[in-house]
């Protein structure tokens, strides 16, 4: 046993029973290497300090010790070790347990809650987490021969957990040669951008974070080298965690990013001159998302390690063990109604969690009790629920209750199918809400009430905010009906996000921006955050500008027809200008050739003026020609000046149709880059569907696989465990001390009567007393078998028994029988009123709970008034004994464990202390037990708890 601590560094008191008995087993190991020394008066004064210390913590526990149960057994823990000072030389004055005060067992609670609500455990939770303890030594198992781990479950099967709280731990304890000096970085998750939250573990304190991001992050993207090289500089092996890994498929959308994150990763598992461990947790739901990255998916297949649901015991500690270490204390049964209320439920281990959060902020004093688990709901689903109505309901304003309803609109993600998760958004993106303020306090009083996860970054408009589990999504049926109202719309809203973020990470291309309908339907919300309202304004304004082209485009073709129209109206005024000169140039050289040749009738001296008429009519004629030939000229002119000027209109309209056509075929490029998205979203949505189906149709047959195996380990595990008992067993390292008979007192007065003890009526032999049981009205009774206490009704019973020579005195009567059995030859006698007995076993402990059927190969404990505390084997189940010619025994033990005379009666248990049976008899090489449950079913009675 290691030194003691000095007292002023040790805690008080013993919190619970557990603990005293704990510390009481941990002295008996110590004490088993003088007990069998011949001279008990030599034990190291070391050891006596060490019990003298024992004493007083134990005997100040009783302030904090409420059940007469408890309190007795703590007593007699007090009284063995009195004992052992005495009969080693001491003067030890008599140890009387405190008396219980409330006061001190409130204070001793604490004010840390050893249960952790929603969230999962941590580095520092470690000495509250309990029940996984076979897993993380498989983990650690693994990690002693391979680099990467895998850790794959549903959710709220405690995956992080395990991880952190479990595993980590271990490791960094020293679990693995030299693990306590490997490098261990904070765990991230990937979130929308995995290669930020990669950069983020190694950036050295003092860096400016966005500075650092920028300087590494080109270097991760395209270096699947660079991560080795910066965590190889610290020299040791490095231990990277990547938590919710899923969110590398469910959050980013950027898949060079992706695959650079993953790189990443697997180069640094692959390194050549140091080891270096990754290790990631992942939903089982979305296992087969890892098909999509060929280069991880051969070692995340090899590497997986299953987080299968805590089993009911594992449950109970689950509870149990933390309660015991911060001195709290449950109200009977209601351990057991907490288990049967989770076990097999989805997310049953945060809904538990968070009930026993809840259950500890309303205790009374140290004590749990079933009027404060019905208050807040009566059953963990309930409870989650009732807290989110009541945080709900508690804001008394109709905004703030608006707030709310779209805050926990944002922080989901409605899949392709009805399945819902959490989606993590900054802070600022919250504030497009509602006032920057009043968003604030809303966000601020759902934390508080343990629903909402607020994770700090340098500035507050980049706190991180998500749901604090899954679980509310699930169970709170006021969001479930608000996520089935805004499905749709909730589904419009993600892409849009997604959409603007492509379009921030491809430099702002205009090709990635938003057109028709999907743009009309951005412009409606009104909670776009910076970078979504950024990328509508521009999807409207590229709109918009297009629909101006438009518009110029057909003003220039209306100028053009204009002008042809002007051009034309011109040439034809001119022409029929010139042709009204001409008409009238002509009609007047006929009048004057009319009058010459009136006046050549008259008189022949007219001749001169005929022919000065002539030519006068030639002139005009020459006259009229060259006006023609001038207006024919002009005509060309004009024409030439206007094909000139019209060419010139071509030439730009060409220019003005080239550019338009240009934005046309921008425009259609941008549609035929949206149609491509639609068409690639159309087409996603499809192969999702398509591989949900596959997968919900593969995780059934891997469950029921995963059913199958699991039966055969568990029937593994148990022949595993059976066998290692037994090696134990024969080793001589039972958990059970084995002592005589004499050691124990068996064959001496015993109050409280104890099983094992001596116990006869005045008619039969010595026997052996089983244990004490009780009728359906609380009576209490002592069983044995019929030999032991046969008579009538109304005669005594003695402990110890009349053979042993301390009986037969009216002071010593201790029973009267009151029944007997017909088929097993057991017996139960009734106690007198004042006469105290229970099952608590000297060195063992007390047997409360009756034990299953017995196989062949198992070990079993009897302890009786002749041989004591012994151990055997089950030989066989199901024989059939012949009592006489006329009684036969059917279906009883056979063990190949020798019982002596006064064992019959004698209690025989499993090697959990459960109770299985009744020592019947035996002789030769084997004994015969009869099974405890028909005696019980016989009898009506039950075993005294």
């Amino acid at each position: 046993m290691s030194p003691s601590l000095p007292l002023d560094t040790m805690p008080p008191l013993f919190k619970s029973l557990t603990a005293l008995r704990s510390a009481h087993t941990n002295l008996l190991k110590e004490y088993q290497k003088y007990d069998d020394d011949e001279d008990e008066n030599k034990l190291p004064d070391s050891f006596v300090k060490e019990v003298e210390l024992f004493l007083q913590r134990a005997s100040s526990s009783g302030a904090l010790l409420d059940i007469d149960e408890d309190r007795a057994d703590a007593q007699a823990l007090l009284n063995y070790w009195t004992t052992v000072l005495y009969n080693a030389g001491q003067t030890p004055r008599p140890t009387v347990l405190a008396n219980f005060e409330e006061e001190v067992a409130s204070r001793q609670v604490g004010e840390r809650c050893p249960y952790r609500g929603l969230q999962a455990f941590h580095l520092e939770d470690r000495p509250y987490f309990y029940g996984r303890r076979q897993l993380a030594r498989e983990m650690t198992n693994w990690l002693q021969r391979e680099n990467f781990l895998a850790v794959v479950g549903l959710s709220g099967s405690g995956k992080s957990s395990i991880v952190r709280a479990g595993l980590i731990p271990a490791l960094q304890e020293g679990a693995l040669s030299d693990s306590e000096s490997w490098t261990y970085y904070d765990t991230i998750v990937p979130g929308p951008e995995p290669l930020r939250s990669l950069a983020e573990i190694i950036r050295p304190e003092g860096a400016a974070p966005e500075q650092w991001y920028q300087q590494h992050a080109p270097q991760l993207l395209r270096d699947d080298g660079h991560l080795l090289r910066l965590v190889s500089g610290e020299g040791t092996t490095a231990v990277v965690v990547v938590d919710q890994f899923e969110e590398l498929f469910t959050l980013s959308q950027d898949e060079a990013e992706r695959r650079a994150f993953v790189a990443n990763l697997i180069r640094l598992t692959k390194a050549p001159d140091r080891r270096h461990i990754v290790i990631i947790t992942m939903r089982s739901e979305f296992d087969t998302y890892v098909a999509r990255l060929p280069e991880l998916q051969e070692l995340f297949e090899r590497a997986q390690i299953r987080v299968s649901p805590l089993s009911p015991s594992d449950l109970r500690k689950a509870i149990e063990k933390p309660a015991e270490r911060s001195g709290l204390n449950f109200e009977a049964g209601l351990v057991e109604e907490l288990v049967h209320q989770v076990l097999g439920e989805p997310a049953g281990l945060p809904l538990l969690q968070f009930t026993l959060y809840k259950l500890w902020e309303k205790r009374q004093g140290k004590d749990i009790t079933w009027a404060i688990y019905r208050e807040l709901g009566g059953s963990p689903r309930e409870v989650l629920a009732r807290v989110a109505d009541a945080t709900y309901e508690s804001f008394n304003i109709i905004e703030d209750r608006n707030i709310s309803r779209r805050i926990m609109l944002r922080l989901v993600r409605p899949g392709a199918g009805l399945d819902v998760t959490s989606n993590r958004v900054r802070r600022e993106s919250l504030y497009p809400v509602a006032a920057r303020d009043n968003v604030n306090r809303v966000l601020d009083i759902w934390a508080a009430a343990g629903l909402l996860r607020v994770t700090p970054a340098a500035k507050r408009e980049d706190d991180q905010i998500e749901v604090m589990h899954e679980a509310l999504i699930r169970n709170w049926p006021k969001l479930v009906a608000w996520v089935e109202e805004e499905r749709v719309h909730l589904r419009q809203r993600l892409q849009l996000t997604s959409a603007a973020q492509q379009w921030a990470e491809h430099r702002r291309d205009p090709g990635g921006l938003l057109g028709g309908t999907l743009l009309a339907e951005a412009l409606t919300y009104d909670d776009l955050n910076v970078l979504e309202r950024e990328f509508v304004t521009a999807s409207q304004e590229a709109a918009e500008e297009v629909e101006r082209e438009k518009q110029r485009h057909q003003q220039r073709i209306n100028a053009l027809r204009r002008l042809q129209l002007i051009i034309g109206s011109i040439f034809v005024v001119i022409a029929i200008g010139l042709l009204t000169l001409a008409l009238w140039q002509t009609k007047k050289a006929y009048a004057a050739s009319e009058e010459a040749k009136r006046e050549k009738g008259n008189a022949l001296t007219a001749k001169g003026l005929a022919d000065e008429a002539k030519t006068a009519a030639e002139i005009a004629t020459g006259k009229i020609n060259k006006t023609r030939d001038d207006a024919a000229a002009e005509v060309k002119r004009i024409n030439d000046e206007a094909d000139k000027k019209l060419d010139q209109l071509k030439k730009q309209t060409k220019d003005e149709l080239a550019k338009l056509e240009g934005y046309k075929a921008k425009a259609a490029e941008a549609q035929k880059v949206i149609g491509k998205y639609e068409a690639m979203a159309r087409r996603i949505k499809t192969e999702t569907d398509a591989q949900l189906a596959a997968a919900e149709r593969l995780e059934e047959e891997l469950r029921s696989k995963a059913e199958g195996y699991l039966a055969v380990a568990r029937e593994t595990r148990k022949a595993a465990d059976e066998a290692t008992d037994a090696v134990q067993t024969l080793q001589g390292s039972s958990k059970i001390q084995i002592k005589s008979a004499d050691d124990l007192g068996l064959r001496r007065r015993n109050r409280p009567i104890r099983p094992g003890v001596s116990i006869s009526s005045s008619s039969t032999t010595a026997g052996s007393l089983c244990c004490v049981v009780r009728d359906s009205a609380g009576q209490k009774y002592l069983l044995s078998m019929g030999y032991t206490i046969k008579g009538k009704v109304g005669e005594s019973v003695f402990q110890p028994s009349l053979i042993d020579g301390e009986g037969g005195t009216d002071g010593e009567r201790v029973a009267v029988v009151s029944s007997l059995t017909n088929n097993t030859s057991a017996a139960i006698a009734r106690l007198l009123p004042g006469v105290e007995a229970d099952n608590n076993i000297p060195g063992i402990g007390k047997v409360t709970e009756v034990g299953p059927p017995a196989k062949p190969g198992d070990v079993v404990t009897l302890v009786g008034r002749t041989s004591g505390v012994v151990r055997g084997r089950v030989i066989a189940t199901d024989e059939t004994i012949a009592i006489s010619s006329a009684e036969r025994l059917e279906g009883v033990i056979v063990t190949d464990r020798i019982s002596s005379g006064g064992d019959g009666g004698a209690p025989v248990l499993d090697q959990n202390g459960r109770l299985i049976g009744i020592l019947w008899g035996g002789g030769g090489e084997k004994s015969i037990v009869i099974p405890i449950d028909r005696i019980l079913q016989g009898l009506n009675v039950e075993l005294l708890r």
